[in-house]
């Protein structure tokens, strides 16, 4: 009942006064219909806020899961750059420059004098080095440098030079070649003190300025997560012993001799620039420019070989002209042919 009703009047009347005033009582309840509609907004603005303060605590979760993994991770960045001086952060601007400037005009052969003299090679190639191969215009054009670094790789060349074949007939070759190609143990511990020049590029990627911002600006876990898993996977102790590298050890390769067949291995005649040079002083150690000729190589390893055989045994030669006195025996056959006795 409301105040312009009363018990005396009809049913229907009451009805539509109430009606017309929304204060209808709820059938078979005595709660008028007000009541039951302010209960429903109350219950369902409790839902509201309730939902609204898990949201907001789990963003906040959310966000302090992200802030705290990005710490991490910029902490870890800090502590590699920690170890590196300037000057090491310079090594790959240093040997790009260098290999530039090796693969314009040739400068002339230079061996210094007292490298082939007492223990000064193998004082050199105890301390850390970096090496890289590739095409001599690859070096020439700063767009295409960062390509031919990141393709080159520890090979037949390196290995003969640091651990040159007992002989340099075929066979002998042969199986220093198959050693770089299997790598591995057998591939790693003779050329343990070399770094790829590929290894100080990876570094200074992760190191720079610029991956760090990648790494403040990320939004999102995800984003973070991948960022993270590509730090953890870069290898950067390795990467890091090569950037504090003392010496560069390289091989350009000319383009082949005119109207020269190339192997399947992309074995061919040509001529190979070799040099290393130190990082830090600039100073070339050893300058030469060698002819390579794949027709000694028998047929049968020629398409797989050629190219390894002809670099390992390259490799070998260039260790007889720096060492002299290196007691690495001649071969007993005639190199140029491959003929073995």
């Amino acid at each position: 009942m409301s105040l312009l009703t009363n018990s005396r009047m009809h049913p229907d009347l009451v009805e539509r006064i109430e009606a017309s005033l929304g204060v209808t009582a709820a059938r078979g309840s005595g709660i008028p219909r007000p009541t039951k509609v302010a209960m429903i907004r109350a219950v369902a603005i409790v839902v509201i806020v309730s939902c609204g303060v898990s949201l907001v605590s789990e963003r906040n979760r959310r966000i302090g899961e992200l802030e705290k993994d990005r710490g991490f991770l910029l902490k870890s960045l800090d502590l590699e750059s920690s170890v590196l001086s300037g000057g090491d952060l310079k090594t790959v601007e240093r040997a790009q420059g260098w290999l530039a400037r090796d693969s314009s005009d040739y400068a002339g052969d230079w061996i210094r004098p007292d490298l082939g003299k007492g223990t000064a090679w193998a004082e050199m190639i105890a301390v850390p080095a970096i090496y890289v191969r590739g095409p001599i215009a690859d070096f020439q054009e700063p767009k295409r440098f960062e390509l031919a670094v990141r393709e080159s790789q520890k090979d037949p060349f390196l290995l003969c030079l640091l651990e040159p074949p007992k002989f340099e007939r075929e066979s002998s070759v042969y199986r220093s070649v198959y050693t770089a190609y299997r790598g591995g143990k057998a591939l790693e511990e003779p050329t343990r003190n070399v770094r790829r020049l590929r290894d100080a590029l990876a570094a200074i990627y992760y190191l720079d300025g610029s991956w760090r911002e990648r790494v403040v600006e990320a939004e999102r876990s995800d984003q973070l997560a991948q960022l993270q898993q590509a730090f953890d996977s870069a290898g950067l102790l390795r990467a890091r012993a090569a950037l504090t590298a003392r010496y560069l050890i390289y091989a350009i390769d000319e383009a082949k001799d005119p109207g020269t067949r190339t192997e399947l291995d992309g074995g061919n005649p040509h001529w190979v620039r070799f040099g290393i040079v130190g990082l830090k002083s600039g100073e070339p150690l050893v300058r030469l420019r060698r002819h390579v000729d794949p027709s000694w190589v028998s047929e049968s390893r020629a398409p797989e070989f050629s190219r390894g055989l002809n670099s390992c045994l390259l490799a070998s030669q260039i260790r007889k002209e720096v060492l002299p006195a290196d007691p690495s025996p001649s071969p007993p056959g005639d190199v140029a042919t491959g003929t073995e006795l």
